[in-house]
């Protein structure tokens, strides 16, 4: 509260004025800066013996002070409304002593207020009793139902909570508290806290719901999800005041420092690929590995699976239950949702390859009739590619055409690891003629032509290949992972694996020499990393072994081995979950590579403390000037960074401190009169396009089968938070309602 301050402060509902007076005396607020205020009366302001003159001593330092101001009214008030607050300042207000309720009230028709008499940069301070409000930084804790729920009310009017300040009397000497049992007595003021809150963009609904949109790529239109599209408008890869951006020029400087290195454009033919199964995935079968080991029978391992699995979720429905509080206020630790989502998330592999070959995004090349129906969107300011809304009419008549729709079937890459044929084709002799591109535009296969040939031509003495870009994978929704991501990918020559011999010596010594080779350069990629500014002494490197149960393909790759997670672990030992990349050696034209496919969204997020990866994506002015003080800094004082203040270990500062997270569940009656089997994916993709990144989490909390009708039931729980935005429960409850709607709709369940 004593802090410099640029502009008009107001206090409001300081009882006797003795804290306007201490605060001017101990602070730099000038008197022509300040305006205090309370709710009493010229004739009730007498029951508080030293308020005349406290108010007389701060006019005659030139405070302006007004009576009769009620908290509620100030954007109404002839004398208060008149100015634009750069700070509100608000002690221990008090509605009711036995009504909670009045109390929450009274601060949401307060912060109602504020936001019309505040500045856009603006701070409200709000002070509160030990406990009341209502946040993790209270000592003790109240439950939620006993608190003032602050941080609930704030977001309400648009505010989200910035900060948090114990309240120290002492600081104030002249001041003394008044109003307890509303007379002109002390009251308790030890473990109070100053709660801090700005101003804030707040979560909406929209209105048109767009369940298909397009996006062009090389002159090029693809149909694909909305969700997808409005993604891959953005390239966060080019975008320089972004921390991917920041994250993978320090890498990739680094990596070229240590080895000599050829950094390879992306390109469409790359990106877009045919077909819709992914190049890259990973086949686990737990259920074959114990039978074929003779651990297990056939019988007693699903019978075990199914015992284990059905503790699971009643583990998972007790802890859920007794985590949640009512009225859709989830209370349940963030931290340990961390850990549970991202251990479900390790059969992705960290969210870098699909764990089925047909887990992708299916792209539709856009036909003449197609390009006809849509409905050109403004073009985004960050590259180049426009994205297109279409509705689902115009999608089912295009897919109705009786022409053949097969070559216009791509999918967006899962993973850099699809490009490994790509990145492995500089190193050898012949051309690239197994890349598929006659789907694609001219102009595109005459870019890739070109590629080739300089690939061909400059390249062959390369040791070691560099690519960037953007990938996407479809994955449940967990607070870790979303399906677009940002990779970097590089490619280690390791050994020549030989002739194409059958001798057993020769292979054996083949295998020796890869696991040799695998070994030296895996440990020398690490200590490069280790050494970059990105991690030096705050995180340290580590690989850790694969199941065996997990098998890794790669087309056309004739082997995969040696794969390895790489983990981080932070300054106070923790490690990384999910892994931020994974290591592999392959075999490619009888040559050995050392392959390292790093999550730069994931680096980014551990590196510099971002709570969230949506952050990353997230159009706040908040988070976005953070971004540019981030990338400032590495701009002007690249030349003379030490290890200690390089602009990767720049924190992120939370924007909303304790963000309010919701809890609401699905339940429905699958569709059995349509005979297909219920896919989760399909309940993701809706949820997505609907409430796009402010929905978490989603939760299988159960799954009932009817005896007599044989009808299966599932029950969801969806949480719903943002980090950047004030998120009131009203819109909560808008957003599930309508995602209730269209998932029966668009999947054809009956809902519960």
């Amino acid at each position: 509260m004593e802090l410099a301050c640029e502009g008009p402060v107001l206090l409001v509902g300081d009882g006797d004025f003795s804290f306007s007076l201490s605060l001017l005396k101990h602070s730099s607020l000038l008197p022509s800066q300040m305006t205090t205020s309370n709710l009493e009366t010229p004739e009730s302001i007498q029951q508080h013996k030293f308020a005349q003159d406290n108010m007389a001593e701060l006019e005659n330092l030139g405070v302006t002070v007004v009576l009769e101001v009620d908290a509620r009214e100030m954007h109404n008030h002839p004398t208060i409304s008149q100015n634009c607050y750069a700070r509100i300042i608000f002690n221990f207000p008090l509605a009711d002593r036995h009504n909670i309720k009045k109390n929450r009230a009274l601060l949401a028709d307060f912060f109602s207020s504020c936001s019309q008499v505040l500045a856009s940069s603006g701070q409200v301070m709000i002070t509160l009793c030990k406990g009341q409000g209502g946040t993790p930084a209270d000592q003790p804790k109240r439950s939620w139902h006993d608190s003032w729920q602050i941080v609930a009310m704030a977001a309400n009017a648009g505010f989200v909570l910035s900060n948090i300040l114990p309240f120290d009397a002492s600081q104030y000497p002249e001041y003394h508290s008044v109003g307890f049992r509303f007379q002109d007595k002390s009251f308790e003021t030890g473990g109070s806290l100053i709660h801090v809150f700005e101003k804030a963009d707040i979560v909406c609904v929209r209105e048109d719901v767009v369940p298909r949109g397009t996006f062009q790529l090389a002159g090029e239109m693809f149909s694909c999800s909305q969700y997808i599209a409005e993604k891959l408008k953005r390239n966060l890869l080019k975008e320089d005041m972004n921390p991917v951006f920041a994250i993978r020029k320090e890498l990739e400087n680094a990596l070229c420092q240590c080895f000599s290195t050829t950094v390879l454009e992306d390109d469409i033919a790359e990106i877009v690929i045919p077909g819709y199964k992914s190049r890259a995935s990973v086949s686990f079968n737990a259920v074959k590995s114990q039978v074929i080991s003779g651990d297990l029978a056939m019988e007693d391992v699903l019978t075990k699976m199914k015992r284990q699995k059905n503790e699971d979720n009643l583990t998972r429905k007790e802890e859920s239950s007794n985590a949640s509080f009512a009225h859709g206020v989830d209370g349940s630790d963030i931290a340990e949702d961390k850990v549970t989502d991202c251990v479900d998330s390790m059969s992705f592999y960290a969210g870098l390859v699909p764990d089925k070959e047909e887990a992708v995004y299916v792209l539709i090349k856009g036909s003449t009739l197609c390009e006809n129906r849509v409905v050109q969107s403004t073009a985004d300011s960050h590259n180049n590619h426009s994205v297109n809304e279409v509705s689902d009419s115009n999608d089912r008549e295009a897919t109705h055409q009786p022409e053949d729709c097969s070559n216009r079937v791509f999918h967006h890459r899962t993973s850099l690891l699809e490009n490994i044929n790509y990145a492995c084709s500089v190193f050898s002799q012949t051309a690239l003629t197994n890349l598929d591109t006659s789907t694609i535009s001219s102009m595109t296969q005459d870019r890739q032509t070109q590629q080739t040939s300089r690939s061909n031509a400059n390249f062959n003495n390369a040791q070691c290949v560099l690519l960037s870009g953007q990938c996407c994978i479809p994955c449940p929704v967990t607070p870790q992972i979303i399906p677009v991501h940002h990779e970097l990918l590089f490619v280690h020559r390791i050994s020549d694996s030989g002739n194409n011999s059958s001798s057993l010596d020769h292979s054996k010594s083949s295998h020796y020499d890869a696991a040799v080779s695998f070994e030296s350069a895996s440990s020398r990629l690490l200590l490069c990393l280790q050494n970059s500014s990105v991690f030096r002494e705050s995180s340290q490197l580590f690989l850790t072994p694969i199941c065996a149960e997990n098998t890794l393909s790669i087309e056309s790759v004739d082997e995969v081995s040696h794969v390895q997670f790489v983990h981080m672990r932070n300054e106070h030992g923790t490690h990384s979950l999910p892994p931020v990349g994974i290591m592999l050696t392959v075999v490619s034209r009888s040559q050995n590579f050392c392959i390292l496919v790093l999550n730069l969204d994931s680096i980014a997020c551990q590196v510099k403390n971002i709570p969230d990866p949506r952050l990353l994506w997230s159009c706040s002015d908040k988070v976005i000037h953070q971004f540019l003080s981030s990338s400032s800094s590495h701009t002007s004082d690249s030349s003379s960074l030490s290890a200690s203040s390089s602009p990767s270990q720049i924190h992120f500062q939370p924007v909303s401190l304790f963000p309010m997270k919701f809890a609401h569940d699905l339940s429905f009656w699958e569709n059995s009169a349509s005979g297909e089997v219920f896919d989760e994916a399909d309940l993701f993709e809706v949820i997505r396009y609907i409430a796009h990144d402010f929905v978490v989490k989603v939760t299988l909390m159960d799954k009932y089968t009817e005896p007599n009708t044989g009808r299966n039931s599932r029950c969801y729980r969806l949480h719903f938070q943002s980090h950047s935005m004030a998120f009131p429960y009203s819109v909560s409850w808008k957003l599930q309602s309508r995602i209730r709607i269209e998932v029966s709709h668009r999947l054809g369940v009956v809902l519960r």
